[in-house]
């Protein structure tokens, strides 16, 4: 028998502590205490009190239902007032605070579990509130508005992620202005691809193709992408080129075409920054042509999973040239990924201060998933500033990431990769099985996640994504990271031809890093050269004098016996003990 899942219509509240890792980072014991406090004594009583029931909770938010829009709305405003009231001794820079988003909306019930787009826009809205606010939907407002002390004030229409109309807003308290949308994620259009055949029913092909690709691109979280009906609309209203994309607000245009002959079949596309008439990437597909959809399937495929890379590539360019200090949180973003895949401490800190700007300016709706990878960086090699928990700061991050986004697969294998580094391997798998579900041909999500099997013992699986995610996006930004998944398998397949390939082109990319330093002085230690293991020796402890054999103990490899092999080969190749 076919499982029906219930709905119902439910007033949901988000709320997220403002700037966890940072109080963190300052005062770890002092904020917990502190919020243990709060939630003890303010959250859970005017959440009773108000008929709530917190359906899921992290180190720093709470997502809660309610009865209705009125007992919602109620508890909001206490929960804000009383939490203003407590922190108010306390250091401005250590301060407490809670942005909190309420909507009431249709959500999918499993267990005691709620879903849908009742819980995702009310996680909208509160990335959207300044600290200490309450931002609510006009659905809700409607409910609520005239039977409460309190004056909410319009906020406009926003767009929200994944959420297909405008939603309007508003805010309490009245005097707050609530800020400008603070990323300019950039906006791409796909063009219809031009028949290049002599046969008009290859139009149907062209169609496809284009119809694929704006779906497929429309998944990814880097990029706005607009509808089929908006560029096709555009395209039948005469507009040039130009002129739609100014109409538009379109940054990029993916535009291709396709040729037909006997058996054969060639694609092409290109992907134009329109404010340089430049191509930040392109290719061409030749392919024996066979059934139509897997013909289609296959080069849309190949196609999105390349322009990602490529747009990027061209957006961490864009952000380059500008001033720093005028950054937007997109471009903070960008400006700290390549950094940050360099895999050194001093470009790992400075990628950490763009990434946590990008947190701030966007209400933590952009930067949280980068930031986590530094702290899982900073945590495994031990670059944290003295007495900063890098691990649960490393967690937090990736918590907030998801509930920004729990539909975003890169979101979800990066935290994967924090929760590995901490021990909790059933949930990474998890994680990384629901990515790929999400994202099945998405080559970073499948590198992510491959490594993360690599890692998590499941080596065959791991190395054929990885080898899979390669082939759709050679150059991809986060290929350094992969690598270190990728070696682990080998070394613990003991297959040393392999893990030699693979860490000597790790190093070609991050040269400095000395995690690949030591995977080569083990490779060749175990494959018997030992002049070369001895060069291998000085080179890793001129990157990393003070290190020790016993610190690849925070390798986190699920098969521990193999991290302790790896340990005793280091030892045995002249390591420090």
């Amino acid at each position: 028998m076919e499982h029906t899942l219930e709905r119902r219509l439910a007033a949901i509240v988000a709320m997220d502590m403002v700037g966890f890792s940072r109080l963190v980072g300052l005062d770890e014991e002092g904020t917990i205490a502190r919020q243990q406090r709060l939630n003890s004594e303010i959250f859970q009583p005017v959440i009773a009190g108000n008929n709530g029931r917190v359906f899921k909770s992290s180190g720093d938010g709470l997502l809660v239902e309610f009865p209705s829009a009125v007992s919602a709305a109620r508890a909001c405003v206490a929960i804000q007032q009383s939490v203003s009231e407590a922190e108010k001794s306390i250091d401005s820079s250590k301060r407490i605070a809670y942005r909190i988003g309420l909507h009431v909306g249709d959500v999918i019930v499993d267990g005691d579990d709620l879903f849908g787009d009742g819980v995702n826009v009310a996680a909208r809205l509160e990335a959207l509130a300044e600290p200490a606010t309450i931002v609510a939907s006009a659905d809700a407002h409607r409910q609520f508005d005239g039977r409460l002390d309190a004056d909410f004030v319009s906020a406009g229409s926003r767009t929200l992620k994944n959420i297909s109309e405008p939603v309007h807003i508003l805010q309490w308290p009245a005097d707050v202005v609530l800020a400008a949308p603070a990323t300019s994620k950039p906006t791409v259009a796909v063009l219809p691809f031009e028949n290049r055949s002599s046969d008009p029913d290859n139009e149907f092909i062209a169609d496809g193709m284009a119809e694929d690709i704006t779906t497929d691109l429309s998944r990814m979280p880097w990029f706005n992408v607009i509808s089929r009906n908006s560029t096709l609309a555009h395209q039948d209203n005469g507009l040039d080129l130009a002129e739609s994309t100014r109409q538009l607000g379109v940054v990029y245009v993916l535009k291709g075409s396709i040729r037909k002959s006997a058996d054969r079949i060639r694609v092409t596309a290109q992907l134009v920054d329109l404010a340089t008439g430049t191509q930040a990437w392109a290719n061409r597909y030749d392919r024996v042509f066979t059934d139509i959809f897997d013909i289609q399937d296959e080069i849309s495929n190949a196609i999105v999973s390349a322009v990602g890379p490529g747009f990027l590539n061209a957006e961490a360019r864009r952000a380059r040239a500008k001033d720093p200090t005028q950054l937007d949180a997109w471009e903070c973003v960008m400006r700290g990924r390549p950094l940050v895949m360099h895999l050194g401490q001093s470009e790992t800190a400075e990628a950490r201060r763009f990434f946590e700007r990008a947190v701030e300016l966007s209400g933590g709706s952009i930067g949280n998933a980068d930031l986590a990878l530094v702290h899982f960086l900073q945590a495994f090699y031990r670059w944290a500033e003295p007495g900063e928990d890098s691990a649960a700061a490393m967690v937090a991050a990736a918590d907030a990431a998801v509930r920004g986004d729990n539909q975003d697969p890169i979101v979800l294998a990066i935290k994967g990769w924090s929760l590995m580094f901490v021990g909790r391997w059933d949930e990474a798998v998890d994680l990384f099985d629901r990515a790929i579900t999400l994202a099945p041909s998405f080559s970073t999500v499948l590198g992510f996640c491959g490594s993360g099997y690599c890692i998590s013992g499941a080596y065959q699986k791991g190395l054929d994504l990885v080898e899979r995610a390669e082939s759709l996006s050679p150059q991809d930004v986060f290929t350094p990271l992969w690598l270190m998944g990728v070696y682990f398998a080998h070394f613990c397949l003991e297959d040393y031809e392999s893990a030699e390939k693979t860490v000597r082109r790790a190093l070609t990319m991050a040269p400095e890093n000395p995690t690949y330093r030591r995977q080569l002085v083990v490779t060749l230690h175990l494959s018997g050269r030992l002049e070369e293991r001895n060069q291998a020796l000085d080179e890793y402890l001129a990157v990393a004098p003070d290190v020790r054999a016993s610190d690849a103990r925070k390798i986190p490899g699920r098969d521990r016996e193999q991290v302790e092999r790896f340990v005793q080969v280091l030892l045995a190749a002249g390591v420090p003990d």
